[in-house]
């Protein structure tokens, strides 16, 4: 198990203890601490098991510009995907498409499938590793270069919640 920091853990322990005195409704007798202090420990034990070991954090500064530029690209997808359509002579060539995605984690390339699923023309079908099975109307459209650079937009969203 990596170190973990005691500030947390000491702040952690003690809203416990808080809390048990306050169920006990202050309950200071020796009887009580028998069941009290084992509690806690194992109270600790257990949310250290349950910890996720990484963490993003959100840099919400960038939000409003990555919204702006995703209503961009689905207003500019939507009127690529029409123009399609209704063009009677272009036939649409739809299918599957497999993409390498980068090394991002896997709440990125979550968000990173949900956001190609509002996108006019795409569906993410599966995700398996690092490849990505992708639905297109036309194959003929080079989808793999706008994947990668939202995700490159995506990935910028977060920074790693160890860092700082």
């Amino acid at each position: 198990m990596p170190s973990l920091p005691w500030k947390p853990l000491l702040v952690q322990s003690v809203l416990l203890l808080l809390l048990w005195l306050l169920l006990a409704q202050g309950g200071t007798e020796a009887k009580a601490w028998v069941v009290a202090l084992p509690t806690l420990v194992l109270a600790v034990i257990v949310s250290l098991r349950l910890r996720r070991p990484h963490r993003l954090r959100l840099r919400w500064y960038l939000l409003p510009a990555f919204l702006f530029r995703l209503l961009l690209d689905m207003f500019r997808g939507a009127v690529q995907t029409a123009g399609v359509m209704l063009n009677p002579g272009k036939r649409l060539r739809p299918g599957l498409v497999r993409i390498a995605l980068g090394s991002s984690g896997e709440a990125e390339r979550i968000l990173l499938l949900n956001i190609l699923n509002l996108v006019p023309g795409t569906l993410s079908v599966m995700l398996n590793g690092d490849t990505l099975l992708l639905h297109v109307l036309d194959r003929r459209i080079d989808v793999a270069s706008e994947v990668v650079r939202l995700q490159g937009r995506v990935a910028a969203l977060f920074t790693d919640g160890g860092k700082g």
